[in-house]
């Protein structure tokens, strides 16, 4: 009887290629639509379901023409609490923050890295320039960011970076860690690196493109 419960659990799990936490953000919604059209499953988890629209990619486009939901039978959106009804290959962190607001972000990613059924072949994932030893070669700006009006935010990203990598090493894979200084939403500026090739660059080196 408990082999039978354990098989109509197994059939039930639905499998995702990729699972996206933070999937309303810019940079989440660019990974979701470039993954869909690669033809692959992708499970969105966000608190803001209504937000998972088509990236913006700038280009003197209106922010207003892009307000279409993105809408594929090979995407699936939850919320952050229900990420173990599913199983999926490959997980991003891409969670943020807003100015001067609580940052909860360390707390999703410990109760999903803690999670004793995960089986992954890779985590990623988007912390911030400024965050563990690389505060010290930053600029003024990212300082006053990290010591004022971001400073739950940097302190969160601290936290996941290490839960990451205990995690990682635990389970004997790479940690892949990104800690971009800005991100734009149309093409790339000297230091500043676009969504849509961000996101590229991150599936690339996940193998879902």
């Amino acid at each position: 009887m408990k082999i039978f419960n354990i098989l109509v659990i197994l059939q039930t799990v639905d499998a995702y290629n990729l699972c996206i936490v933070g999937a309303s953000s810019g940079l989440g919604r660019e990974l979701i639509y470039q993954s869909l059209k690669n033809n692959n499953k992708v499970l969105a988890l966000t608190n803001n379901p209504d937000n998972i629209k088509i990236p913006y990619r700038g280009g003197g486009l209106n922010l207003k023409d892009m307000d279409y939901k993105i809408d594929s039978k090979n995407l699936y959106i939850d919320t952050y609490d229900n990420y173990n009804k599913y199983s999926f290959d490959n997980i991003v962190f891409t969670t943020g923050a807003k100015p001067f607001e609580n940052d909860y972000s360390d707390i999703i990613t410990d109760n999903i890295l803690s999670d004793d059924n995960l089986n992954v072949k890779n985590i990623v994932l988007i912390s911030a320039d400024g965050v563990s030893d690389s505060l010290k070669k930053s600029n003024f700006g990212i300082q006053i960011m990290n010591n004022w009006y971001l400073q739950d935010a940097y302190r969160a990203k601290n936290i996941q970076e290490e839960l990451v990598k205990h995690y990682c090493k635990k389970n004997n894979i790479k940690p892949i860690i990104y800690r971009p200084k800005a991100l734009s939403y149309g093409p790339n500026i000297y230091s500043i690196k676009s969504r849509e090739k961000f996101a590229e660059e991150i599936l690339k080196t996940i193998c879902l493109i």
